[in-house]
């Protein structure tokens, strides 16, 4: 979908061919600078200054439009205004990016339509039985029914579904049945790709927790900075997602810019997003038990809401 887009991201100038890189460096992007690019695109006494202002916008994937918030700052801690005012979130950045993009590449590399994925489905939800939290929040959610590939899978619940493919591959039963992959989509039959998988999950799940933290130190963040283009690479390595524009997708490349907006902004429980998804649900299920029809569907629905 975004091939043709010169830059992804919105807080750096990184082109769209390098936003999978891990170890370029980053040049941020300043409301002030692109607001003179634009005043300058405007000036018609100037042809040439205009067609160059015109074409710096258009290599920074941004319209001679003058958008409002460049004229408001967002803080005193920088002057990048509004392009680093918006925090990276967990629920869509990294549940629903890095976690759905490690789910599909799991089944991808077992084999989505391989008898060993069924028979991994199948000792999945056994052993969410045994896991299935009651008083302890804690431990992630493993109530999935239909195994590791649930369409109806929520953002908070690609955790569990993290935790279910660890023990899968922990265990001798899983090895077992990974053994007996056939096919060209078999990856996961191989030992070290096991061994790899099983590293980068317990990674993958250690670096949850520490996003669910409530306090950091300033060190550990800094510390965190330094350490997080090994851990993108790991990522990429073991995924190896080929699909699309691969792993040159802004949910990956937004990681970088985590610690950042931690120093910025504090934890990342402060710009948790998923507690006001939780609004509607109560008007989902209102909905579902109108008669549907578009005249009255409001009306409805807003009864059976009270």
């Amino acid at each position: 979908r975004g091939r043709y887009v010169k830059q992804l991201c919105r807080y750096c100038d990184t082109p769209s061919e390098l936003t999978a890189c891990c170890v370029n460096e980053l040049h941020l992007k300043k409301a002030h600078n692109i607001r003179r690019l634009i005043e300058r695109s405007w000036n018609t006494n100037n042809p040439q200054g205009q067609a160059n202002a015109l074409q710096k916008l258009q290599d920074m994937s941004q319209h001679s439009v003058d958008l409002a918030f460049h004229h408001v700052r967002f803080g005193t801690h920088n002057n990048h205004g509004v392009h680093q005012a918006c925090l990276i979130e967990m629920l869509h950045q990294v549940y629903l990016g890095i976690d759905k993009t490690t789910e599909e590449q799991f089944a991808k590399q077992v084999g989505e339509k391989s008898q060993a994925f069924v028979l991994l489905n199948s000792l999945a939800c056994n052993i969410a039985k045994y896991l299935a939290r009651q008083a302890d929040r804690n431990i992630p959610k493993m109530s999935y029914t239909k195994g590791l590939q649930s369409a109806k899978c929520t953002g908070k619940e690609y955790e569990g579904v993290l935790l279910g493919e660890l023990m899968i591959l922990s265990c001798e039963t899983g090895q077992q049945i990974l053994s007996t992959t056939k096919g060209k989509s078999g990856e996961l039959k191989s030992p070290t790709v096991q061994v790899d998988w099983i590293h980068f999950l317990d990674q993958l799940l250690k670096f949850h927790a520490w996003m669910k933290l409530p306090t950091m130190l300033v060190s550990d963040v800094r510390k965190f900075e330094r350490k997080l283009p090994e851990f993108m690479y790991f990522i990429k390595m073991v995924l190896r997602r080929s699909q699309g524009m691969g792993m040159r997708f802004v949910k990956f490349h937004a990681l970088r810019h985590i610690p950042k907006d931690i120093l910025n902004f504090g934890v990342p429980k402060v710009g948790d997003t998923s507690v006001n998804k939780e609004h509607w649900k109560p008007a989902k299920t209102a909905s579902k038990q109108t008669q549907r029809n578009p005249k009255k569907f409001e009306e409805q629905t807003s009864k059976r809401l009270i």
